[in-house]
């Protein structure tokens, strides 16, 4: 029978639901999270608090993660989702209802806990309705179309401007939308009830190279997007060359997740692991070295395609080890290392850079990379 995309038997429809409503959720948080900053900046809010309002939907994402397999199990997969949606949507919209600092932080942590169920459930599916010879490219189809809309969002802004309610009352019809696609699923997302053989957080224990993975990845992306342009400003770039950055390290990502996924239907994912691991590591290393060359801009989609490489491998390799409710716990796991990655990362990376100013951000991904390949060596 052929391996392909296109094997008769995948759960097209269920798929296509997963994909199409995390993607307007993608879409509308792309939108939403420079939306927030930007709307506090113009209204003269302090950076400081800015940061803090920034570091919400992690703080919501961390701590609501843990209490997603119970709800899960008690409301079912569907309903769940469709319930995260409103409360998501509803998040959004009361962002134009109060003008308020206090009221917004709380909508934002509401946002990730949100988010947290959203991805949780989805990213289950996507495992749950894949099969061995598939899971690879159903992964990395998954992430590339959620990491396409999420880039898209911001550029929503230009359209609509980020005065008023107008781009929050768009961004929270879209997040709104999210619900159709799974009306449509129908019974394609069902889960039994069962009880965990592990906790949230004893999935660490149970799958160190894995948690180790994804908060390597949510590590980078926490302090990769608020810091890398720094490194390059201080390294004599302009802001636009430093702002570049960020797209080229993101576009190296987004255009090689399926080549990946393919690889890693194919050969060994603990390798492919390695190797992501490895590349990362070595790119980190080096980036000091041509951040004033033109060989930077290579390095860079390598940094992207390591990095992206290691937190699409670590979901691949979970659907591939857990099932059922096990896997519904070990992506909430998932959630709660996304959750510390993204508030330390930027954090710890900023103090990196205060020490070896200004090469402590590339080094501190470095020293992370070094444990990271000594976890998985043993």
């Amino acid at each position: 029978m052929s391996s392909t995309i296109a094997s008769p038997t995948i759960q097209w429809r269920p798929l296509l639901a997963i994909i199409a409503s995390i993607s307007a959720v993608g879409l509308s948080l792309g939108l939403t999270i420079p939306l927030v900053s930007l709307s506090l900046e113009q209204r003269g809010v302090d950076s400081t608090l800015i940061g803090v309002m920034a570091s919400m939907p992690a703080v919501g994402i961390l701590l609501f993660s843990p209490l997603v397999p119970a709800l899960v199990n008690r409301l079912g997969a569907r309903l769940a989702l469709l319930g995260a949606v409103v409360v998501g949507a509803a998040s959004v919209f009361s962002l134009t209802l109060f003008d308020h600092y206090i009221v917004w932080l709380l909508a934002r942590a509401v946002m990730g806990a949100a988010d947290a169920l959203l991805f949780t459930v989805s990213e289950t599916w996507i495992n749950h309705i894949a099969h061995e010879r598939n899971r690879g490219r159903l992964v990395a189809l998954y992430i590339t179309v959620l990491s396409v809309c999420f880039a898209l969002g911001p550029g929503l802004i230009a359209l609509v401007g980020s005065q008023g309610a107008l781009p929050f009352v768009l961004s929270g019809m879209i997040f709104c939308s999210a619900a159709l696609p799974l009306l449509w699923a129908n019974d394609g997302l069902r889960m039994e009830t069962e009880s965990p053989g592990f906790s949230v957080l004893g999935f660490f224990r149970v799958a160190p190279a894995v948690s180790a993975a994804v908060l390597l990845f949510s590590f980078l992306d926490g302090s990769g997007l608020s810091l890398l342009p720094l490194f390059g400003l201080r390294h004599g770039h302009d802001e636009a060359t430093a702002a570049l950055m960020i797209s080229v390290m993101l576009g190296g990502n987004i255009l090689l997740q399926y080549p990946l996924g393919w690889l890693a239907d194919r050969f060994s994912r603990d390798r492919l692991l390695f190797a992501c691991g490895l590349g990362f590591t070595a790119t980190a290393l080096l980036l000091p070295l041509v951040v004033s060359s033109v060989l930077l801009w290579p390095l860079l989609v390598l940094l992207g395609i390591s990095a992206g490489g290691v937190y699409t491998l670590a979901l691949i390799m979970v659907g591939q080890r857990f099932h059922g409710v096990d896997l519904v716990t070990a992506n909430a796991a998932f959630g709660v290392l996304w959750g510390l990655g993204s508030l330390f990362g930027p954090l710890c990376a900023g103090l990196g850079m205060a020490a070896l100013d200004p090469d402590g951000l590339p080094l501190t991904w470095a020293a992370l990379g070094i444990i990271f390949l000594v976890l998985l060596w043993r």
